[in-house]
């Protein structure tokens, strides 16, 4: 008598093809990490990114393919100065794939350090970066935060 495997039952592969698929295509990215230090003119400023659902509540994880919002937070690190630079550009791309985010952002200003970034959705998994552009003076630096979802 021959053995029987596994999979021979009917409709085990496919659950199990289902559940492979649904681990591999529901990651999410840790939002703790989403932060950095950037040097914009005479300026050392920390950026850190808390993502949002669209009721404002803070999220532990970026979920793929919803809609989200982020609140940015920049902090003066200069001893000297507490004067920050103003994000002028929000947009998220993913270098490997070159393109970008199928939603356009917009940019509220809340306070002189915070900052509602709306219309983002990062609908792929996948290496993405966050991308930021800072003014001060006429000085314009872009900053990068990578992310994985």
């Amino acid at each position: 008598m021959a053995k029987q495997s596994i999979f021979a039952a009917p409709g085990l592969k496919t659950w199990l093809f289902l559940l492979f698929f649904w681990i591999k295509v529901s990651p999410t990215a840790y939002a703790n990490k989403l932060t950095t230090d950037a040097v914009v003119g005479d300026s050392k400023i920390n950026i850190s990114i808390v993502p949002t659902d669209l009721n404002g509540s803070a999220l532990t994880d970026i979920p793929l393919n919803k809609l989200i919002k982020l609140k940015i937070h920049v902090k003066s690190l200069n001893t000297k100065s507490s004067k920050l630079p103003k994000l002028e550009n929000f947009d998220a791309t993913m270098p490997q794939h070159r393109h970008g985010m199928i939603t356009k952002s917009r940019i509220t200003k809340v306070s002189e350090s915070e900052y509602l970034v709306e219309g983002v959705k990062l609908h792929m998994p996948g290496e993405w970066q966050l991308n930021m552009q800072f003014l001060e003076d006429k000085i314009s630096a872009q900053v990068a935060i990578p992310l994985k979802l």
